[in-house]
């Protein structure tokens, strides 16, 4: 089983990936608060005596490395690589915005990805749609304004799928700039650590792992 932890931000999630099914054995999604130093580890524990497992019976462990809050970054890094530093297990980091973008990426349409960075801003990454999942971020992960963020996509033409945490004004932003866009389904939008115990176990399955040592969370310019 490879555990997977997200608290990137206020919306934290945590799952279990059986890589022997190629499924998700167990997933727990809840709006944190801020509280991520005393929920995550109580909550982890639960779910892998749950599962009728032992820390040592993990395979591997997935961590969203962000963009991000700073201090909801380093809590799930920071047990990630407490857990392997016991147990030996190979350690995988994903981007946070790729994780929120790779269930959509075969749906044909460019893909916005966002997540709330506090005081009114947002981080976004654009993803063109894929036939295999492969996720190419169009540019670098941006911080910034919802206005700055509309502005980044006045030249795209064709209509683009919306995925992550938008609000209500991020949504009349982009209406107001002419954009053509749709967002995902309910219930489809929310960052799942089932999914990134997904993409983990794509990885470690080429021999892909990350050094714990150097491994650490994706900052931008003006952070949350």
């Amino acid at each position: 089983m490879i555990l997977a932890m997200d608290t990137s931000t206020e919306q934290a999630s945590i799952a279990l990936f059986d890589e022997s099914t190629g499924k998700v054995a167990a997933e727990h999604s809840w709006f944190s608060r801020r509280r991520h130093t005393v929920e995550l580890i109580p909550k982890v524990d639960s779910m892998v005596r749950e599962a009728g497992l032992k820390t040592p019976d993990l395979t591997g462990i997935a961590v969203a490395l962000g963009p991000g809050s700073y201090t909801g970054l380093r809590i799930a890094l920071s047990a990630a690589k407490g857990i392997v530093a016991v147990t030996g297990k190979p350690l995988v980091g994903i981007p946070t915005l790729d994780v929120a973008a790779y269930p959509h990426v075969r749906e044909g349409l460019p893909v916005l990805a966002l997540l709330q960075a506090g005081r009114g801003r947002v981080c976004w990454a654009l993803y063109p749609p894929s036939s295999d999942n492969a996720l190419r971020p169009m540019g670098d992960y941006s911080l910034g304004s919802v206005e700055e963020m509309s502005a980044s996509l006045s030249g795209i033409c064709t209509e683009i799928l919306v995925t992550g945490e938008i609000s209500e004004p991020a949504i009349s932003t982009l209406k107001q700039a002419g954009l053509k866009f749709r967002l995902a389904a309910p219930g489809t939008n929310i960052r799942r650590a089932g999914v990134l115990g997904a993409m983990a176990w794509e990885r470690l399955a080429k021999g892909d792992e990350d050094d714990p040592i150097t491994l650490s969370p994706i900052y931008l310019p003006r952070e949350i």
